[in-house]
């Protein structure tokens, strides 16, 4: 759908940039943070500079520089990338914010925009929203239940449960078609995957499972992770991540912003053995905490998924490796058979070889690259076992 849109915002660029140009050449000076401007998702490759961008900025105004049509053309101009702005920031901090809409005025604007091929990142950024948002927006355009299609309804299964709605059977829909986008080369990039993750297409991925470290120093990693999940996921995808006791209440806070919270799950250790310690608290932890949040809904809620998981300890490729069986039961059932996996933070790569196992296609990033060379050399064996 991205791609459809493309040409028309080529166009778009080419017959404005005059228009920019004429306005002449004034010195205009903004900066960002550091960790902003890595978090700046890939967006359309401006064809300004950073002079012509301020003078386009200053020329609109907050009045119409706020309305969702002025930000729309200067997101396809490349006006807040060529000032290293995201398009949020580049309302909030040169435009003097948006003009706001109600509910009955934004869900038009949504679809308006679902319809001109832009994906629910980039029209959060043009309406001033968030993620959820947008993806609820658009589902309330769905059609109501009597209106579902044919072909949605054979595609979603003939003998799916009469208490699906139209919004669920569509999400099941999209939910058992085989992943549309396959990885290439490595399946385990060395990298950031804040940096790395921009390969992935908008609304593709059926799960992210992940694992991030445990400290409080790692809780800046869970902002990256729900917004990026936010953008890759397919509506009714789901997102497990792995999350520190101590981390608990600040890492469903950032996420909140992004996706829709669904439940928590505990993984239960081997009985007897051996647990960690909560030394500052007093406690020893004989589980660990999954978070689960979906894109708008879930896909298939007619498969149950255990709130419990058990599974054994497992160490042997790596010190914070955790349970492959735990895995194999998510990915089993939280994607479908050819359907797409990612994780963020692969470690040992057991995410990658549990989905290469289910006949999942899957990428991962790891920063460490010995680690990430040690587990494409075990990823590479699982795939070929799977071939013979």
């Amino acid at each position: 759908m991205k791609n459809a849109r493309q040409p028309r915002s080529k166009a778009r660029v080419k017959s404005n940039e005059s228009t920019v140009q004429s306005l002449g050449s004034k010195n205009g000076n903004s900066k960002s943070e550091a960790r902003r401007l890595a978090r700046i998702a890939p967006e359309p490759p401006s064809t300004l500079t950073k002079e012509q961008a301020e003078e386009y900025t200053r020329g609109l105004g907050q009045v119409t520089g706020g309305t969702w049509r002025m930000i729309q053309l200067g997101y396809d101009l490349g006006v807040p990338v060529a000032l290293g702005l995201t398009t949020k920031d580049w309302v909030h901090e040169r435009l003097g914010g948006y003009v706001r809409l109600t509910i009955e005025e934004r869900q038009p604007v949504v679809a308006t925009l679902r319809e001109e091929g832009y994906s629910t990142r980039e029209i959060a950024g043009i309406v001033g929203v968030d993620h959820a948002t947008v993806v609820r927006d658009a589902g309330a355009n769905a059609p109501p239940d009597d209106a579902v299609t044919r072909e949605q309804e054979v595609e979603s299964g003939a003998n799916a449960p009469p208490t699906r709605t139209s919004r669920e059977r569509i999400a099941k829909a999209l939910f058992d078609k085989a992943a549309a986008w396959i990885p290439k080369g490595e399946l385990i990039r060395c990298g950031d995957f804040r940096e790395l993750s921009r390969e992935i297409p908008d609304d593709s991925v059926d799960l992210v499972f992940t694992d991030p470290p445990y400290s409080k120093d790692a809780i800046e990693l869970f902002d990256g992770i729900g917004d990026i999940a936010a953008r890759i996921l397919k509506p009714g995808g789901s997102l497990v991540s792995y999350v520190g006791n101590v981390q608990l209440p600040e890492a469903i806070n950032i996420l909140n912003g992004y996706l829709r919270y669904w439940v928590v799950l505990v993984c239960l250790h081997n009985v007897g053995g051996p647990f960690g310690r909560m030394r500052d608290h007093g406690v020893i932890l004989e589980h660990k905490l999954m978070l689960w949040y979906v894109k708008d809904t879930r896909a298939d809620k007619h498969t149950l998924i255990r709130s419990v998981i058990r599974g054994q300890r497992e160490k042997n490729s790596h010190q914070w490796q955790q349970s492959s069986e735990n895995a194999r039961y998510l990915i089993e059932r939280l994607s479908p058979e050819g359907g797409l996996v990612v994780d963020f933070l692969a470690g040992s790569g057991t995410t990658v070889r549990a989905a290469l196992e289910l006949g999942r296609h899957v990428v991962a990033y790891e920063l460490n690259p010995r680690t990430a060379k040690r587990a494409n050399a075990h990823a590479k064996t699982e795939k070929q076992s799977k071939q013979v």
